[in-house]
């Protein structure tokens, strides 16, 4: 019994220390890419949610039912999005038109704006009718504008992955012609196949 037990029993296949301990890093891998566009996406809409919470509106239902009643603080147009948002007084966002408006619970306390935005064909056609209504309602104070640019974010970033993406896969793909069936397709294949002809060299001078 104790001559079995000193026995050495045989290590299984793939299973030595030197085995696991040689395990070779991950190799670059076109999916890569891919996880990185999906988590630039995901960050650009994660920011574009958090931004201002408005409420689409027309120029008509703006110029009606909020701009003649007194209603709008400021205005902001941002200009290269053809987009005019709508700052509400605080006293205002209690009446009945904008609580029924909203689909959550807005006060003063915890609404910094804008609430409202619409958009506009042209500034020029805008502009006109804002003339013509104030021309209208002479009683109604004009509102403060204020003119902004803002940057455009997923235009550039989607133009670079995709350019990016481009390259990485011209690469793989030429790589793979490269390596060939000799070099399983990887881009160390031309080098197996010089060593497979070095050595069939050697074996012949011998």
């Amino acid at each position: 019994m104790a001559q079995d037990d000193n026995k050495i029993k045989p290590e299984l296949p793939g299973r030595s220390g030197d085995d696991r301990n040689s395990k070779k890093p991950p190799r670059f891998s076109i999916y890569w890419i891919y996880a990185l566009i999906a988590v630039i996406l995901i960050g650009y809409q994660f920011m574009h949610f958090n931004g201002a919470d408005s409420t689409s509106t027309s120029l008509q239902e703006f110029q009606k039912d909020m701009l003649a009643r007194g209603d709008v603080e400021k205005l902001e147009l941002v200009k290269n999005k053809e987009l005019v948002r709508v700052y509400i007084k605080d006293d205002s966002l209690r009446k009945p038109f904008y609580q029924g408006k909203f689909k959550r619970n807005v006060s003063s306390s915890t609404e910094t704006g804008p609430q409202f935005e619409f958009q506009v064909t042209d500034w020029e056609s805008y502009n006109n009718s804002m003339a013509q209504f104030y021309k209208e309602h002479p009683n109604v104070e004009q509102i403060n504008e204020t003119t902004t640019t803002e940057a455009e974010w997923l235009g550039p970033i989607a133009q670079t992955v995709l350019t990016v993406l481009l390259f990485v896969g011209l690469w793989v793909l030429l790589m793979r012609k490269v390596g060939g069936p000799a070099g399983g397709g990887g881009p160390g294949g031309i080098f197996s196949i010089e060593n497979q002809k070095h050595n069939y060299l050697t074996r012949v001078k011998k």
